[in-house]
């Protein structure tokens, strides 16, 4: 172990050093050096020579690398022999001494004092004439490099064969030293060189001791320094200076000679130096060593670092394409190195900065070539980690796995992903702590992904890729962030992506892993905790748990699988447990903690069921999902989540339990008492018996929190205008709304939204508000969690450039670079609309449904209240409540029946009145409404409503039928679950893995709803939607698959067959799917609804628009910003003034020569860029370009060079001394927003106004100066500064925008 100093200047002691351990220290105690002289002992005149002639034993190799590597190590008695020999006390001079042992490049140096012992230990030793043995030491020690350090004691000549205490045995590895080591016996001038800091004796063997030895040695050390006696006057000086200060005892101080000189010379008028026989010539020798920046050893180990620092330097590593292995390896020690920038950053450019210096010193010892970073850490996460004492839990923790090349077999690469800030959390993390679980992104094992395999990877059939995952999964203990990972739930994703234009759907594994144990978990002491950036929580269980223990704590498993051992069949046992497996995501909704209950709080009651005239009909759950609470509860809620007012209901999960609970109608709106209800249909698992059996949970530990508490996931908001999905169009259509509606309310839609950006591209005010509403740039930021920028700080995508700009005063159509980006935008806009196809519907709303308890609504009725109230189109009359004929749906929707006509009243119940923002649906009748609705329920599901008369008017229902139930042997299976499979019994040593493989095996069964749907659309897009038999069974095939992976059910052969004629049959795509490849052509009036919707509609109207803004873009006349440079000419006038009225051309100069740099900038960025195309994303720029083989260059790597060469642009040093204004401009030129820089900005939007060099540079500081001069031009206040984090959180006041609202007032 070896101790290096600080990088901080010396704090107060002339000699600095290791002082006696004190009764205040608590770090680890190191044994005090021993010496044989005692107090009549006196210094050797012939010390000097004999150091030298020590030095001359030694090989001349070693020698020879001594002088010439970093430094050496020297006890204080070769400075003072010396010394003592420049001022005639010792034989020989060396004032070179020092800058040979230092090296010839006189790299940095480290000093440390070394305490003497006690005369109680030194009177046991030696006798009064024996030899000094080791003194207090200085340890001058280099770090550049691995260096060398001789170890020689000086021995009195008179007592030269007496045993110095340094000949005893000691080990010959010093640095490896353990209790088992074999030792010899060495000579002093022979002793090892080593880097780290001088082993005086046998006490220093053992570094590593327990506790026990530890403290034994703390107290005999003390005993020492009570008994110590200095020799000499000068010596009790140096020791009381030295006891009069607390030092850190692991880390000495660094003191600079010239430092000690001071305060020698402070401290008495005659010089000290004179006393401990320094000379000035020595000391200039010293001064002349770069003491002062000596890079410290880190304080900490890479294990404890802040876990976040860890996270960071683990991902970059693995960015790098270092492997697992070697961030266990080399990355630590190497990130121990970079500990001042990486873990005492105050802010998170210093800290990134750090990123960059371990990311580069990395790239070169693993040998990587063309290094990429990946991007940094947002700045609203790195503001949540310095503002929360303690980690905060809404960061989550995620990464992508990949195949592994240099495997043979299924076995994954991990690269995490940057820290995200979450809104929400879920019940696991507020249990254990958000840092104990990571979501990695996983290859899926669908048809598609077949295709995307890596070559060694081609050989397996689907089946075996399946298996060898779901294997690796079960198996595999993922070491990462020192820490052991388990994975203990997986489900599949997908997402839609473009590839030339045709839109393709990725399906991906998503797989949550569980901390098991590590770091910062089981017991970490408080200042480990502390270290980590992690508090002692008492609502956290941070002890080291199993993948197994997690999922006990989660559920009962217990009685769910004596539940599964009581049934004998096999296949009912499967769909048991495929049900149990899925409620594992109870916990893993995003939601938020509020409410904890006691359990004579939670009633368990029975569903409300339909009751059938006909008794051969099975009664239905009409409420299935909902049920109700006390009053108290929600304004709990509304407490627990800072909401201004009360909700009405809330989608949630307690316990076991998930669903909907609203506010109970018939309850006292202003009780307090507490309790709340749980329907069977809520229930997916039973509770705990400690949480529910005599718990009180202020005075029982027995009850979990997490468990009894009520972690929200929505509650009801002001609705706002809706848009029609197109699933919903042709069963519109097919049940008689004619094609004019369709066309009338989407050329409204198309009008209102691209002439409001057509108008709003006019003004400067109006396209801020429409770039942060209908243009979404605040959703962007807040998934985003900042705003990206380039080198100079200029946004990289669009819309933030647009709104940078038009925030520091530019117009729209004033600005050739903002006309550009909104000719972008524009462009992006009608292509949304063509791709997409959204009609926006004012009078429509999409909200939460529950079912009415209280049984005052009719079969057929619904009752939908609005807290804000809604604006009738045709009379403008605001009304709070609907009335009248109304059509309800529920996405996804493919029959005919999914879309309903019914009745909205106004409630006779006051307490269904004051449910609000919410849907209530009847519970009378046969069948509940939700059901009809695409299978729907009350737990959560949100329907479309729609009131306008277009639509209400001319729509007939299709009579309702009960999906029959498919011959389940002939289409779908079962996959049974014999106990050799799964032992039922969760104490059985194989239970854990045989459960999680088991549960891996159904999570990663293929779905095949998306072909299904597909499939159902392309039939009935064929059929021109007229019903047939096949478009019944192709739906109801989806409802099955939707709900398919929580039965456990599987397609039979059959069905996947009928999958693959089907296709075969069809492979012929709709047109409006893929618009960019033209209509369908023949007469539109035969075309399918959609189509005509898409090619004689929208694609028109988007046409027109783009005309329209182009007509709008060539009256604009390019221009330069006189504000912008009107700086440059000032200084210029400036300049020819000087030089008529005084003659002095200095100020006209540094402009020319400004000029010329700045047009030979100019010609660079052409050069670089002017060949090249980029393509500008959220996160970054890149610009590639393929010219003579040269590899492809990213965007960002290029303009980080050009704007360096930008920054460097600064007056030149012959004009300084002949004008003072030059020279302020030269000393301010780092300075941001300096003079120096708004000038060369201003300049150079004079010379290169017409590229885009300016802004990707200088962007902010032309900002800066266009809002200056439109403050002093027009004498409108001051323009007000706000910073970049603060920034993020504002957002327009709706009741000063420009642009119109929809029906709900948004």
């Amino acid at each position: 172990m070896s101790y290096r100093a600080s990088t901080q200047p010396p704090r107060h002691l002339p000699v600095c050093g290791r002082k006696g351990p004190s009764r205040k220290s608590k770090g680890k105690s190191r044994a005090r050096s021993q010496r044989a002289s005692s107090k009549q002992g006196s210094y050797p005149s012939s010390a000097d020579e004999e150091f030298f002639s020590a030095e001359e034993s030694l090989a001349p190799e070693a020698a020879l690398e001594r002088r010439k590597g970093p430094g050496r190590v020297i006890q204080c008695e070769e400075v003072w022999s010396a010394s003592r020999a420049r001022t005639g006390r010792g034989k020989q001079e060396r004032p070179a001494l020092l800058s040979d042992l230092a090296g010839q490049d006189r790299q940095k140096t480290h000093v440390t004092f070394r305490p003497r012992r006690s005369r109680h230990a030194a009177s046991q030793s030696s006798s009064a004439n024996s030899s000094f043995g080791e003194l207090d030491v200085f340890d001058i020690t280099n770090t550049s490099t691995a260096a060398t350090s001789a170890r020689t004691s000086f021995n009195d000549k008179s007592s030269s064969t007496s045993k110095s205490p340094v000949d005893e045995e000691i080990p010959t590895d010093v640095d490896e030293y353990s209790p088992t080591t074999p030792k010899r016996k060495v000579p002093a001038t022979d002793l090892p060189l080593t880097t780290d800091t001088f082993k005086h004796d046998q006490i220093l063997e053992n570094f590593v001791v327990s506790e026990q030895q530890e403290q034994t040695e703390l107290e005999q050390l003390q005993i020492q320094l009570a008994d110590y006696v200095p020799d000499s006057d000068e010596e009790h000086h140096l020791f009381a200076m030295q006891s009069e200060f607390d030092m850190d005892q692991e880390v000495p101080i660094l003191c600079s000679p010239r430092y000690m000189q001071n305060v020698f010379d402070s401290d008495s008028d005659s010089s000290e130096c004179e006393t401990f026989g320094i000379p000035d010539s020595m000391l200039a020798e010293m001064t002349r060593l770069n003491l002062d920046v000596f890079p410290r050893k880190p304080i900490r180990e890479f294990s404890r670092f802040p876990f976040f620092v860890q996270h960071e330097i683990i991902r970059v590593s693995l960015a790098l394409g270092i492997s697992l292995s070697e961030c266990r390896g080399v990355v630590p020690a190497l990130a121990e190195s970079h500990y001042n920038g990486l873990c005492e950053a105050h802010s998170k450019k210093h800290f990134w900065n750090s990123v960059e210096n371990f990311a580069h010193d990395l790239a070169i010892r693993s040998d990587v070539k063309e290094p990429t970073l990946p991007i940094p850490i947002a700045d609203i996460v790195w503001l949540k980690i310095k503002e929360t004492d303690g980690w905060p839990n809404e960061i989550e923790f995620s990464g992508t796995a990949n195949y592994d090349p240099q495997s043979p077999e299924v076995d994954f690469n991990v690269e995490l992903n940057p820290l995200e800030l979450r809104t929400q959390m879920n019940r696991f993390s507020c249990r254990f702590g958000s840092d104990r679980f990571l979501t990695l992104r996983l290859p899926g094992v669908s048809f598609q992904e077949l295709k995307r395999l890596p070559t060694h990877l081609k050989h397996l059939s689907k089946e075996d890729l399946r298996q060898q995952t779901v294997d690796w999964l079960t198996k595999t203990r993922l070491s990462l962030l020192n820490r052991t990972w388990r994975c203990f739930y997986i489900r599949t994703d997908n997402k839609k992506r473009k590839e030339g234009g045709i839109s393709v759907t990725e399906t991906f594994l998503v797989g949550y892993f569980f901390a098991e144990s590590g770091i910062g978990i089981g017991n970490p002491t408080l200042l480990l905790n502390a270290q980590l950036g992690f508090k002692d929580d008492k609502k956290l269980i941070r002890q080291d748990l199993s993948r197994e223990d997690l999922i006990l704590w989660h559920m009962p498993l217990r009685k769910q699988m004596a539940k599964i051992a009581s049934v004998e069949d096999y296949d009912v046992r499967g769909g048991m447990f495929a049900k149990i497996w899925s409620r594992i995501t109870l916990s893993l909704s995003t939601s938020r903690p509020t409410v904890t209950f006691k359990s004579g709080q939670i009633q368990l009651v029975n569903d409300i069921e339909s009751k059938p005239a006909d008794q051969r009909i099975k009664p239905e759950v009409m409420n299935d999902g909902c049920c109700v609470c006390s009053p108290a509860v929600m304004r709990m809620v509304r407490d627990e989540l800072g909401l201004t007012e009360t909700p009405c209901c809330v989608q949630a999960r307690v316990g076991g339990a998930k669903g909907i609970w609203f506010v109970d109608p018939d309850a006292d709106h202003y009780s307090d008492d507490i309790w709340i209800k749980i329907n069977k249909s809520q229930l997916k698992y039973d509770f705990h018996d400690e949480d529910v059996e005599d718990c009180n949970l202020m005075d029982s530990d027995s009850c979990d929190w997490a468990r009894m508490t009520l972690f929200v996931l929505s509650y009801p908001k002001n609705p706002s205008a809706a848009t029609l999905n197109v699933q919903l169009v042709p069963i519109l259509n097919n049940r008689g709304v004619p094609f004019s509606v369709f066309r009338d309310v989407l050329e409204e839609h198309l009008d209102q939204d691209l002439e409001e950006l057509m108008q709003a591209a006019i003004k400067r005010k109006e396209l801020w508000y429409w770039l942060n509403g209908t243009g979404g740039i605040g959703q962007e930021r807040c998934g985003n969690g900042q705003i990206f920028q380039c080198p100079g700080g200029f946004p990289l995508s669009d819309k933030e450039q647009m709104t940078m700009l038009l925030e520091a005063g530019f117009e729209p159509l004033e600005c050739d670079f903002l006309i550009e980006k909104l000719h972008n935008i524009v462009e992006q806009q009608c292509e949304s609309v063509v791709d997409h196809l959204h009609i926006r519907v004012p009078q429509s709303t999409i909200v939460l449904c529950i079912a009415d308890p209280t049984g005052t609504l009719n079969e057929g009725e619904i009752s939908l209240q609005f807290s804000k109230g809604f604006v009738d189109d045709i009379t403008k009359v605001r009304h709070e409540c609907l009335e009248g004929d109304v059509l309800v749906a529920r996405n996804p929707a493919h029959l005919p029946s999914d879309i309903q006509k019914v009745r909205a009243v106004s409630a006779n119940h006051p307490g269904l009145r004051r449910l609000k923002d919410v849907v209530i649906f009847s519970t009378v009748g046969d069948f509940p409404l939700a059901g009809m609705l695409s299978g729907g329920d009350y737990d959560g599901d949100k329907v479309w409503v729609c009131w306008d008369a277009r639509f209400v008017n001319s729509f007939t229902n299709a009579r309702y039928r009960p999906c029959t139930q498919l011959p389940e042997n002939q289409y779908f299976r079962k996959m049974p679950l014999p106990p050799t499979i799964l032992n039922p019994i969760p104490s059985h040593p194989q239970f854990g893995n045989q459960f999680f493989h088991r549960g891996f095996t159904i999570a990663m069964q293929e779905s095949y709803l998306g072909a299904y749907t597909n499939m159902l659309e392309t039939y009935a897009y064929n059929r021109k939607w007229r019903m047939d038999s096949k478009i019944m069974k192709y739906a109801m095939f989806c409802g099955i698959f939707v709900d398919a992976m929580k039965q456990g059910l599987v397609p039979t052969d059959l069905t996947l067959k009928e999958l693959h004629e089907s296709r075969t049959r069809m492979s012929e795509r709709p047109a409006y799917k893929t618009p960019k490849e033209g209509s369908p052509g023949g007469d539109p009036e035969d075309w399918f609804i959609l189509d005509r919707l898409v090619f004689d509609v929208a694609k028109k109207k988007a046409d027109e628009k783009k005309i329209k803004f182009d007509q709008l873009k060539a009256t604009v006349k390019s221009k330069t910003d006189p504000h912008v440079t009107a700086l440059y000419h000032r200084e210029w006038k400036r300049a020819q003034s000087d030089k008529k009225k005084t003659g002095d051309r200095s100020l006209m100069d540094v402009i020319l020569v400004l000029q010329r740099e700045l047009r030979e900038l100019g010609n660079f960025w052409r050069e670089s860029m002017g060949r090249s195309t980029y393509r500008r994303g959220p996160e970054m720029s890149q610009v590639s370009t393929q010219k003579n083989g040269s590899p492809l260059t990213d965007f960002k790597s290029r303009l980080a060079e050009i704007h360096a060469r930008y920054i460097a642009i600064r007056p030149s040093a012959r004009h300084l001394d002949n004008n003072c204004r030059a020279r302020i401009w030269y000393e301010t030129a780092d300075e941001p927003f300096s003079y120096w820089r708004l000038l060369k900005a201003s300049t150079l939007y004079f010379v290169e106004g017409k590229s885009k060099l300016p802004w990707w540079v200088a962007a902010s500081d032309i900002c800066q100066i266009k809002s200056n001069e439109l403050s002093y031009s027009s004498d409108s206040p001051i323009p007000r500064a706000i910073a970049q984090d603060f920034y993020l959180y504002t957002k327009p006041n709706p009741r000063f925008s420009p642009l119109k609202s929809d029906t709900f007032g948004n």
